[in-house]
């Protein structure tokens, strides 16, 4: 069951000062100093993506947990510099996270941050309608980011 969505505002700004400790820092996949992620009910409260939805083999689509939205191969990514969407998510680990390109651009799913990958995973150049699906196993604070954009990024907080 999907949780409530929050407002985008209130996202941007949780999620721009993360990705920006994040840069700042040249932190890998390690949670920025001072806090981490609102606790629940708080302003700037991640979204949390759902629990996988389906059996493999069934043939059922579940849908993405983050969207690369139309135009988010360009600098700015919109009106709130969202070029993941959401720019955070917030998962119990043992959880499968789905990407999906809803671009017309190629993008990837790459984690660490630009021009230091950590290898941990890598979706490769993503064609427009494209997926990608992780599992987080291990709790933590993971970035990601697309190789082909240097202003894209985002983060995956895995909980116990």
């Amino acid at each position: 069951m999907r949780a409530a969505k929050i407002s985008a505002v209130a996202a941007a700004a949780g999620a721009a000062l993360l990705l920006a400790a994040l840069y700042a820092g040249g932190q890998d996949d390690a949670a920025p100093q001072g806090g981490g992620p609102p606790a629940a009910g708080e302003a700037g409260e991640p979204q949390t993506a759902p629990q996988p939805g389906a059996e493999p083999g069934l043939g059922i689509v579940r849908e993405p947990d983050i969207m690369m939205p139309t135009k988010s191969s360009r600098p700015g990514c919109g009106p709130n510099d969202f070029c993941y969407v959401p720019p955070m998510a917030v998962v119990p680990h043992n959880t499968t996270v789905v990407w999906q390109n809803n671009d017309a651009a190629f993008h990837s799913v790459t984690s660490g941050v630009y021009g230091n990958a950590t290898g941990l995973f890598d979706s490769g150049h993503m064609e427009p309608g494209e997926t990608f699906e992780y599992l987080f196993e291990t709790p933590g604070s993971f970035a990601y980011h697309c190789t082909l954009h240097p202003w894209m990024g985002g983060i995956v907080q895995v909980t116990e």
